[in-house]
């Protein structure tokens, strides 16, 4: 007698907001540039909490000129 397993796959599709994928690449940036949260959170002029709850998903901002505000702190790199 053998053992036999039998697998099910589910296709899964997640979609996602748009906040969620510009927060998701802007988490993926700010690893890629080497930068430090805190100090991105300062250049905006945030909190480093905030940012992490924006970076999570958690939190989304009323100001969208805070996304382009920590995209563009990220990108200038100074």
């Amino acid at each position: 007698m053998t053992n036999v397993c039998k697998f099910t796959y589910i296709k899964l599709s997640i979609k996602f907001s748009t906040t969620q994928t510009t927060t998701m690449q802007l988490k993926k940036q700010l690893y890629n540039s080497g930068l430090r949260q805190n100090f991105v959170a300062q250049k905006v002029g945030i909190s480093d909490s905030y940012l992490t709850r924006i970076l999570n998903g958690t939190r989304t901002p009323k100001d969208q000129s805070i996304i382009e505000r920590i995209k563009n702190a990220i990108e200038n790199k100074k």
